[in-house]
């Protein structure tokens, strides 16, 4: 029991697999020209007569999407010159932040500065809609999504002006708005504990505790993986998920583990600190409650504690608290423990 409730810290590891699909079907045709020389000849005949088909004209609409394709280009290629080239010379650029950017070389040498800070933007939008004021003049509306460093991207909406200019598509005026959409929003309040991110250890003689903890996709959850291994006690494993509840206005966590347990916590904190007042169903319908703390040492320490514990409203004794340090080498932690355990470790 003890043992049940000391490792509710802990997370699973979301593995995504990505399938391509290939194939390939040669078409062969062969004629032979020496036996049937008259017909090739009339063919080629035929071909020099008949009058060439015209190009299929583009429209305006494609075109516009031409211009559009070719500018995330060049942008996600950091090409601050070939960006510049898709604006009209006498084009504006408002930024989210409300800073305006006059002309193609201004335009040039903004983007100059921020293709050389090394987060490597990329960028792609959302089109909403194309509508033509004039036969050479557009208004495109849409949503773009900006992103660095592979980290969590941010939104905007925006409206761009572009005129056609010898045939070609130009920018002449982009408008930007910031916004957040509801995967933005999670992330924001969960980053707090982003310290948790990574492996951690916890053993002596008799147990090994051993957690993972990982953002899952767009970084809306974290979820904390563990595997618990006493000797002469079979291994006990489980999930836990750390998410923001926009409804409550506050963090929570949804564990379960490998005997049958589960149970729900809301999380605060005061500094480095974390409360988390916990309740949980036991594998044969008892009722646990506890206040469990986390309290952030530096990037490779914190410390955990069980306070107030109760199983059906009887008070049991307080656990910890407990150094947990970050495993720098998983690796070999994993190798310690029993093969049968190693087999299907986070599973």
């Amino acid at each position: 029991m003890a043992t049940s409730d000391f490792i509710r810290r802990i997370t699973p590891v979301c593995l995504m697999a990505a399938l391509a699909l290939g194939f390939s079907v040669p078409m062969l045709y062969a004629a032979d020209t020496k036996t049937d020389a008259p017909r090739a000849a009339a063919k080629k005949a035929r071909a020099k007569a008949a009058p060439k088909k015209a190009r299929p004209k583009v429209s305006p609409e494609k075109a516009v999407l031409g211009s559009i394709n070719t500018y995330l280009k060049a942008f996600n290629a950091g090409d601050a010159r070939a960006v510049a080239s898709l604006w009209d010379p006498e084009g504006e650029y408002l930024t989210p932040s409300g800073a305006a950017v006059k002309g193609q070389e201004a335009i040039q040498a903004s983007f100059e500065e921020r293709f050389a800070s090394g987060t490597k933007p990329q960028i792609a939008v959302d089109v909403r809609s194309i509508r033509f004021v004039t036969p050479e003049v557009a208004m495109e509306e849409g949503v773009a999504r900006l992103s660095e460093d592979g980290g969590i991207p941010s939104y905007s909406a925006y409206t761009a002006i572009l005129v056609k200019k010898d045939g070609k598509w130009l920018l002449n005026a982009i408008r930007e708005t910031n916004i957040r959409d509801a995967a933005t929003e999670h992330f924001v309040k969960l980053r707090q504990l982003e310290w948790l991110i990574g492996d951690w250890v916890d053993s002596d003689e008799e147990t090994t505790v051993i957690t993972k903890c990982e953002w899952t996709a767009n970084r809306t959850f974290i979820t904390r993986s563990f595997v618990v291994n006493v000797k002469g006690r079979d291994t006990m494993k489980g999930t836990q998920v750390i998410g923001w509840d926009p409804v409550a206005g506050r963090i929570r966590s949804w564990v379960f583990d490998s005997e049958g347990g589960f149970g729900e916590g809301t999380w605060s904190n005061k500094g480095n600190t974390w409360t988390v007042r916990a309740k949980g169903i036991l594998p044969e319908g008892g009722i646990a409650t506890a206040t469990q703390v986390l309290t952030y040492v530096d990037e490779e320490t914190f410390t955990w504690e069980s306070k107030g514990r109760k199983i059906n409203g009887e008070p049991i004794s307080d656990v910890g608290p407990i150094t947990i340090v970050r495993d720098l080498t998983p690796e070999k932690t994993q190798a310690k423990l029993p093969a049968k355990t190693k087999k299907h470790l986070f599973e």
